[in-house]
């Protein structure tokens, strides 16, 4: 699953928060987590991926 995280997630928010939180999480319950504190809200979403100057961050 972190797999398709690690795509998607480039998407999610322009600081890589999302992504340095998912990819550090080790079990089920803590990826579960870091996703509902970043995805969970009523904010609407662009459906275009963010465009990155340099690298997106690790």
């Amino acid at each position: 699953m972190k797999k398709y995280l690690n795509f998607l997630g480039l998407g999610v928010e322009p600081t890589g928060a999302f992504l340095h939180a998912m990819r550090r999480t080790k079990t089920k319950a803590e990826l579960f987590s870091v996703c509902a504190s970043h995805l969970e809200h009523e904010e609407p979403m662009a459906l275009e991926p963010l465009v990155w100057n340099s690298r997106p961050p690790t």
